[in-house]
């Protein structure tokens, strides 16, 4: 190899070096004892003995996005229970250009009410989305109550967790049932 053609490959070593990709660890933001990239038995411990690893024939790899890999049947906060998908960015199926999170680690999980209710409003002004409001403060992007008849929503965006509260109220010739949604997502972690 010519000296000249070592002297290109400097550079380029150097550059790829320092595009290393930071994944965002940090504490789960209102969870103490999660973080974001913990595999799955790690979240399955953190909630000693309520979570469960998903059985493998049961696991949906959505096109899309990470694969839920850990559920909870029933978590109870302030009074309202809930289901739990814990989603973890798995290789092959999440593509490493939207990885949040170390390889194969948690980086969502959404919390649906549960058992399914017919009054939304109450639960999610007077017990939700005030409990959230005192953990993160105000929302971003907040919508007015008067537009909560088929749907709203609210989002907090904090350093390291993207929370986003959602409630879908179908319209009144389907049967489907209300659904209150609370997600949480890593962020990106901030290149310095």
């Amino acid at each position: 190899m010519k000296p000249s053609f070592r002297l290109l490959l400097v550079p380029l070593l150097v550059s790829t070096c320092q595009a290393q990709e930071r994944f965002n660890t940090s504490p789960v933001a209102g969870w103490p004892g999660l973080h974001w990239g913990m595999t799955p038995t790690e979240v399955q411990e953190a909630f000693e003995g309520k979570a469960e690893l998903i059985p493998k024939d049961e696991i949906q790899y959505i096109i899309d996005g990470p694969p839920v890999l850990v559920r909870i049947d029933k978590l109870t906060i302030n009074g309202v229970s809930y289901r739990v998908r814990f989603a973890f960015d798995a290789i092959p199926f999440t593509h490493w250009s939207n990885r949040t999170t170390t390889p194969n680690g948690l980086c969502r999980f959404r919390m649906i009410t549960y058992p399914k209710r017919t009054d939304v409003h109450g639960p999610t002004t007077k017990i939700i989305q005030p409990s959230l409001e005192e953990q993160f403060g105000l929302p971003i992007g907040e919508e007015s109550m008067g537009q909560f008849q088929d749907h709203y929503s609210v989002d907090w965006s904090l350093p390291s967790t993207y929370v986003h509260l959602e409630v879908d109220i179908p319209k009144a010739e389907t049967k489907n049932s209300p659904v209150i949604g609370v997600s949480y997502s890593a962020t990106r972690p901030s290149v310095e």
